[in-house]
């Protein structure tokens, strides 16, 4: 053990001469190199060059189909059925039971008094017994300056002329007209139960009443449309 503490004691001793007997050396300081930087290098970009002109559209061309095969078989026509035609549907006539006798014209025997200062239509009804009947309307349409008039009267209300008479005054002076004036007459109801007659006056005092009778000649059972209701 002392033995080998002499020998480390000794090798100390060595080192320590060693560092102090050894010359200092001068390494050769070593510079480092600079960076060089690294040239970019930068690809050339393609110049795009636009076309000077607009090439030519191209039109299609049509591109013929197959022929295609005609059938040799033809074809029968069908048979239209017939249609049914429209059958017209007949217009129902006027019935009209009662009719209208032609007038006869007289000097006014009813308003005597009056003489020629008036003018005026009436009669009597009858039905197809030849009896009277009342409560039937006559309407008298009449066109005066321009304005269209009626006047109403009823079978039994002037028995002047009968059971069953009416009359009309139409004004009090004579007057000559064509066309003017029309009679119908009607039931209680309104219906017609003759056609609308046209009948003349005249400038005329023996001629100022207009008689005009009324006489049925149908039965009125029978159902009828009236077309004509003026």
């Amino acid at each position: 053990m002392k033995r080998v503490n002499i020998i480390l004691c000794f090798v100390i001793i060595l080192a320590s001469a060693a560092c102090i007997s050894l010359p200092r050396l001068n390494l050769p300081s070593i510079q480092s190199q600079p960076t060089t930087a690294q040239p970019i290098i930068i690809s050339p970009t393609a110049e795009i060059l636009l076309p000077t002109e607009i090439p030519a559209t191209l039109e299609p061309t049509a591109t013929p189909l197959p022929p295609t095969e005609e059938s040799t078989d033809m074809m029968e026509p069908t048979a239209i059925p017939d249609l049914p035609t429209a059958t017209n549907t007949p217009t129902p006539q006027p019935f009209y039971p009662v009719r209208v006798d032609p007038p006869s014209y007289l000097p006014n025997f009813t308003h005597a008094e009056q003489g020629c200062r008036w003018i005026g239509v009436g009669g009597q009804i009858f039905d197809l017994d030849g009896q009277p009947v009342q409560g039937w309307t006559v309407i008298v349409t009449g066109i005066i300056d321009g304005e269209v008039r009626q006047w109403l009267g009823l079978s039994g209300l002037n028995t002047a002329f009968g059971p069953a008479g009416y009359e009309i005054e139409l004004g009090d002076t004579p007057k000559e007209t064509r066309g003017v004036f029309t009679i119908q007459l009607r039931d209680a109801a309104g219906l017609p139960l003759s056609e609308v007659v046209t009948f003349d006056t005249f400038d005329n005092c023996q001629a100022n009443l207009i008689m005009i009778n009324f006489v049925q000649s149908k039965a009125i059972s029978k159902l009828y449309v009236p077309l004509n209701t003026k």
